[in-house]
C-alpha cells in the first residue's frame, strides 16, 4: 500500500494521520517512513526537501517537523483562534460539516489543550 501524494494544500494533520496508518500497514521502520514520506511530496511540499540535508531526508522526525513548520498549525494558533471566533455556517454547509470544521479549528487554535477542553471550546464557539 502506498500513501497518497501531499502537495501542501491538504490539511497536514489529516495527511500525516493517513500516512501513519499506511506506514503501520506496511510495517515501515523510521528510515523507511522518512523515505516514503519524502517521495510522496509533490509541488510546494517537495520544495522543502531543498532546505534539508541528505541525512535529514532519512530522518522521519526532522522531515515531519519541517512539514509542520511550513504547512502545519505550529506557531499559527492566533490565526486559527481568529478563524474560530469568526466562523459562520456557509450557505450549503450542513450542521455536521460545520461542527467538524469548528472542532478542527479549536484543535488548531489550542493545540496544547486536552481534547476534552478543546471540545468544550468548540461547543461554546458553535453557540455564537
Amino acid at each position: 500500500m502506498k500513501p497518497s501524494p501531499y502537495d501542501g494544500t491538504e490539511d497536514l494533520e489529516d495527511y500525516l494521520t493517513h500516512f501513519s496508518l499506511v506506514s503501520d500497514v506496511n510495517k515501515w521502520n523510521d528510515q523507511q517512513k522518512a523515505l516514503m514520506l519524502a517521495s510522496s511530496l509533490t509541488g510546494r511540499a517537495r520544495t522543502l526537501l531543498n532546505d534539508l540535508t541528505p541525512r535529514q531526508h532519512r530522518d522521519n522526525g526532522a522531515l515531519v517537523h519541517t512539514l509542520e513548520v511550513r504547512f502545519g498549525s505550529l506557531n499559527r494558533a492566533e490565526v486559527f483562534r481568529t478563524k474560530l471566533n469568526t466562523k459562520m455556517r456557509g450557505d450549503k454547509e450542513t450542521i455536521p460539516e460545520l461542527a467538524q470544521v469548528i472542532r478542527k479549528l479549536a484543535r488548531q487554535a489550542y493545540p496544547d489543550l486536552p481534547s476534552a477542553a478543546t471540545e468544550v471550546l468548540a461547543l461554546d464557539s458553535s453557540r455564537r
